[in-house]
């Protein structure tokens, strides 16, 4: 309540803010604001918050659960939209922000961006990947058809099947394939099929229209269900310059619903033409078989051992005969030469009195390791003498032992040895290096030439 005062009324925070809320309302009846998404974020209650801004300023915005279920695509954070809503005061903080009834984007379709949307986040997941694609089976005997059974499309994949393959069984699901209700329906048609495994593929799709009218085969749960299918899918939507994400997703793509019956099967006069090919190279193989076979048969009667077969037979029996006799004659030969030399063996010194040739051998081991013995002192003195000479001579090559009698070694700033004057220059400061440790020096002059002390 407003109360007199010296001055004039008194008004409440609270009442202030309800006439703020009452002018806003007043003053700004719903309207249309465009901007830049910022600071998105998605509330578990389902409301999403948001700013909207542009190069100067910015406004708070809150789309409600609500509002928020009918978008079709997902708003984030750098996307420059359309908002349409009621300027309002928040009273707990005193902050105006916009409530939005509608939300689109600006410049871009709502649909489109959805689509791209989406087609951005399944592609990361794979489900376009090559490698998931299967092969068509080669000869279909049942085909299930996911479309509308009153469509022009349905007709057109029917006559394409019953021309080419008429032999193949059609099993028509038929689904809206356009409309809210259409993506579920389709879903449920190829789970259907899929569980019931009762045809060999599914073709899915429809005639040409907008984007929106081809939308159900852009929504999740239909790109999904075309993924996940055992069965393999052929999508045909639309015309060959639309592309839908289901048709992404298929084993397939066809440009339209007729081709896609085109692929599915293949068609009854090629298979005649290529059995009629195949029968007749058969035929030809069998007839040049036959031929040739005749041929064989003929040169072998001809042959003398077809003539005289027992004159043959006579000529081997005789050939196996010598051949027994030889090998007889042979294995008792070998069996008396092998007997000879055993007996020969047995009656040497060596096996009969072993005693008498390894009795020499006991003593050359026992004078080898006298001689050792007798030689491993001198053996011994004439090493260490070896070593003690080589071990002068080192020490005599050392630069410790040049070092003890009274030469230096000179080093420059980077640890180099100085071997010339020309390697210094006045200033230098230098390190010489002693026997028994190292000193500081500056060079003061520099001369050419030797003179020693």
């Amino acid at each position: 309540m407003m109360q007199e005062a010296g001055h004039g009324e008194i008004w409440s925070v609270t009442q202030i803010v309800q006439r703020i809320k009452q002018l806003l309302a007043t003053e700004f009846p719903p309207l249309w604001i465009e901007g830049e998404i910022s600071n998105y974020s998605r509330a578990g209650s389902g409301h999403r918050y948001f700013t909207l801004k542009d190069d100067r300023n910015q406004l708070k915005a809150a789309l409600f659960r609500g509002r928020a279920r009918g978008l079709q695509f997902e708003p984030e954070d750098g996307i420059k939209v359309v908002a349409f809503g009621q300027l309002d005061l928040y009273g707990p903080r005193s902050e105006y922000q916009l409530i939005v009834e509608q939300l689109m984007p600006a410049g871009l379709g709502e649909l489109e961006l959805a689509f791209r949307q989406l087609h951005e986040r399944l592609e990361k997941e794979g489900l376009f990947a090559a490698d998931r694609k299967r092969p068509l089976p080669e000869f279909p005997r049942r085909i299930g058809i996911v479309t509308s059974a009153r469509s022009a499309a349905v007709r057109d994949m029917l006559k394409v099947l019953g021309r080419r393959a008429p032999h193949v069984e059609v099993v028509i699901a038929d689904t809206l394939v356009q409309g809210e209700r259409a993506a579920a329906q389709i879903v449920a048609a190829i789970e259907r099929f899929n569980r019931a495994r009762n045809v060999d593929l599914l073709l899915v799709g429809r005639g040409g229209g907008s984007l929106e009218d081809l939308w159900p085969f852009n929504e999740e749960p239909v790109v999904r269900a075309v993924a996940a299918s055992t069965l393999p899918v052929v999508s045909g939507v639309g015309h060959e310059v639309d592309r839908t994400l289901c048709d992404l997703a298929a084993d397939l793509r066809a440009p339209t619903p007729s081709a896609a019956a085109e692929l599915a099967v293949r068609d009854r006069a090629e298979w005649r033409a290529q059995l009629d090919e195949l029968s007749r190279r058969l035929g030809s193989e069998i007839e040049y078989q036959v031929d040739h076979g005749r041929s064989q048969l003929t040169s072998l009667v001809q042959r003398y051992g077809f003539r005289r077969p027992q004159e043959i037979l006579a000529t081997f029996s005789r050939r196996i005969d010598e051949l027994t006799q030889r090998l007889k004659r042979g294995g008792e030969g070998a069996w008396r030469e092998r007997l000879e030399r055993a007996r020969y063996v047995g009656e040497r010194p060596a096996l009969s009195q072993p005693d008498i040739w390894l009795r020499p051998l006991v003593q050359s081991v026992h004078h080898a390791g006298a001689a050792l013995r007798a030689a491993w002192p001198r053996v011994t003195v004439r090493v260490r003498e070896r070593l003690a000479g080589a071990t002068g001579g080192l020490d005599a090559l050392s630069p410790r032992a040049v070092l003890d009698r009274g030469y230096a070694v000179l080093l420059d700033q980077s640890n180099s040895v100085v071997t010339s004057v020309d390697d210094v220059e006045v200033g230098d400061a230098l390190r010489a290096m002693l026997a028994d440790g190292e000193v500081s020096a500056h060079v003061d002059r520099k001369k050419r030439g030797t003179s020693w002390p």
